[in-house]
């Protein structure tokens, strides 16, 4: 028995660049990123598969478009709160590695598909910009500044890589290991230190001594003791 196509179809030339998108994010937020094909997106919005290749060249493009779109949501969130330009430069710095974090995170699984960050748009550039300024505004010069922008990106890129896997499971990693005091005296003495803990608290903490570290050079030495 011959199965029956269904679907609604679209007048053609309606469909939109920013509505595949839109429908595409819909898609995997119900069923997973490998849910997400140029086949089964078309079904859902009604149009052949070529209609989609007129919008965006692969599957590869198309990803890129909404992980840009996602990481603009969070970059010109009104509702975000960033420190003032006048706000010390370490608090600028620390804005905008948390700002990177909370980019990624919000990305999710997303991450994993990006092959291409020709696709990403102007998003990338942006977040980009404000860290170079964020180290900038540091008096740091060039070559610095661009060591400090890489140390908080991928810093930040670490945290947010490691939030699903390790926060979720840290309190129980030493759960029912028998530590041998001789063997691992420190860690026999201070494993119940190691427990929960807030991820948030930690890197604002490791973020802003990172940035102490960091800002340190473009600071002269007043002969304090």
């Amino acid at each position: 028995m011959a199965v029956v196509d269904t679907a609604p179809r679209r007048k053609r030339g309606s469909l939109t660049p920013d509505e595949v998108v839109a429908e595409a994010g819909a898609l995997i937020e119900e069923s997973g990123v490998d849910a997400l094909t140029m086949r089964r997106l078309a079904e859902r919005l009604g149009v052949n598969p070529m209609t989609l290749y007129l919008r965006f060249e692969n599957r590869d493009e198309l990803v890129g478009a909404l992980v840009a779109s996602r990481l603009q949501q969070v970059l010109v969130d009104p509702d975000a709160v960033r420190p003032p330009a006048a706000a010390p430069v370490e608090d600028q710095m620390v804005a905008w590695a948390r700002s990177v974090r909370d980019a990624l995170v919000g990305l999710g699984p997303l991450m994993s598909q990006v092959r291409d960050g020709r696709h990403m748009g102007g998003a990338v550039l942006d977040l980009t910009e404000r860290g170079l300024a964020a180290v900038k505004a540091a008096g740091l010069d060039d070559e610095v500044a661009v060591a400090a922008f890489r140390s908080l990106f991928w810093h930040a890129v670490g945290f947010a890589v490691l939030r699903p896997s390790l926060w979720a499971h840290a309190p129980e990693l030493l759960e029912g290991v028998e530590l041998d005091a001789a063997t691992h005296p420190n860690l026999a003495r201070l494993a119940g230190e190691l427990g929960a803990f807030d991820p948030d608290e930690l890197f604002e903490r490791t973020t802003r001594a990172l940035v102490a570290g960091l800002v340190a050079p473009s600071r002269p030495d007043r002969g304090e003791p």
